[in-house]
C-alpha cells in the first residue's frame, strides 16, 4: 500500500527533474471549493452517448449528468447530484458506436432512463452545459422537453481555447493541458471531467467557468449571405465565412460569426464594397436559443446593400 506521503514525494521527485509531466485522474471527491459569496445557483453538465449523429433518427443509449453549485462571482463552490443511466434504443447498437463508447447491446437491453431523477436535476438548474452543445442539446431536449426553454452553454464554443494556446478542443486534450485525465466516452466520466475542467484556472488565474458564463450571457450574431454568385466562394471563405447548408431551419448560404450587430453590418458593407451588391440576414441569439436543433434566433434582420 502506497501512502499519500510516499506518492507526494515520488511526484515531487519526478517534477524536480523537469523531464516529466504528470497527469492527475479526475476525482471530484477531492475537490476543495472556495467559500461561496452571495446567492448560490445550480448548473448541470450533460453528455449523451447515441446510436449515431442525427437527432431526428438516432437514439440516446446513455445519459450522464453532474450538477454543481456556483456563487454570485460565478465560481464553482460545490457539487450537486449526479446521474448515469442506459436506455435500450430498440435496435442493435452499430459496431462503430460500441467501439467508440464501449457500450454493448447487453448493457442497454431492457434498460430505461429514470425520468423523475433526470427532471429533478434539471428542475434545480439555471444553466445546462455540454462539451459540444450543438450535438447534445437536441437529444436532451427530446428526453426532457423542459430543457428547450433553459439557458445552455458550450464548453467548446463558449471558451476561446485558441486564445488560451490550445491547439484542439477535444476534452481529452484540454484535460491533458490542465494536468488531468479521465476515462473517455462514457457519459458520467465525461461530464465529471467537464466539470473538473471548468474548475481549472485560465491564463489570467480566473476559473474557466467564470469565463464560460461571461461569454454565454452575451448575445451572439450570425451574418448569412444567400443567393451569392458561385465565383464569390473563395473570396467569402477568405473573409472568414463558412457554408451553412440550410439544415434544421438554418438559412442556406455563406455565414460568419460576429461579435456585435455593428460588426456584422460593417462586414456586410465590406462584402458589398469588395464583391458587389448582396442582401444578408443578420440573426441574433442568446443562451436560450443557441445550439437548438432548429435555427430559432431571437431576431432576424435583413441587411440591404446601400
Amino acid at each position: 500500500m502506497i501512502s499519500d506521503k510516499q506518492e507526494a514525494l515520488w511526484v515531487a521527485g519526478l517534477l524536480a527533474t523537469n523531464n516529466y509531466r504528470l497527469l492527475r485522474r479526475v476525482d471530484l471527491s477531492k475537490w476543495v471549493f472556495p467559500e461561496p459569496e452571495g446567492d448560490i445557483k445550480s448548473a448541470v453538465f450533460v453528455d449523451v452517448e447515441t446510436t449515431g449523429l442525427h437527432h431526428g433518427q438516432d437514439k440516446v443509449i446513455e445519459l450522464g449528468m453532474q450538477a454543481f453549485d456556483f456563487d454570485a462571482r460565478d465560481r464553482i463552490v460545490g457539487l450537486g447530484p449526479s446521474y448515469q443511466g442506459f436506455q435500450d434504443p430498440g435496435m442493435p447498437i452499430p459496431q462503430k458506436i460500441t467501439e467508440i463508447t464501449g457500450i454493448t447491446d447487453e448493457d442497454v437491453r431492457g434498460r430505461s432512463l429514470n425520468e423523475l431523477e433526470i427532471n429533478d436535476i434539471f428542475g434545480h438548474a439555471r444553466l445546462i452545459i455540454a462539451h459540444n452543445a450543438r450535438f447534445d442539446r437536441p437529444f436532451v431536449e427530446f428526453l426532457a422537453p423542459q430543457t428547450a426553454e433553459m439557458a445552455w452553454a458550450c464548453s467548446i464554443q463558449d471558451l476561446d481555447w485558441e486564445a488560451m494556446g490550445m491547439r484542439t478542443k477535444s476534452l481529452d486534450y484540454l484535460l491533458m493541458r490542465h494536468g488531468l485525465f479521465h476515462e473517455a466516452h462514457r457519459a458520467l466520466d465525461d461530464v465529471q471531467a467537464g466539470v473538473a475542467l471548468l474548475g481549472e484556472d485560465d491564463p489570467d488565474g480566473k476559473q474557466l467557468f467564470l469565463r464560460l458564463t461571461k461569454q454565454a450571457r452575451r448575445p451572439s450574431f450570425v451574418l448569412t449571405f444567400h443567393d451569392t454568385p458561385f465565383d464569390w466562394k473563395d473570396s467569402l471563405k477568405a473573409m472568414g465565412c463558412f457554408w451553412s447548408p440550410g439544415d434544421d431551419g438554418q438559412i442556406k448560404g455563406w455565414s460568419m460569426k460576429c461579435a456585435s450587430a455593428e460588426e456584422a453590418k460593417a462586414c456586410h458593407q465590406h462584402v458589398v464594397d469588395q464583391l458587389g451588391p448582396v442582401e444578408a440576414i443578420l440573426s441574433r441569439y442568446n443562451a436560450l436559443t443557441r445550439y437548438k436543433h432548429e435555427d430559432l434566433p431571437n431576431a432576424r434582420e435583413t441587411l440591404k446593400p446601400n
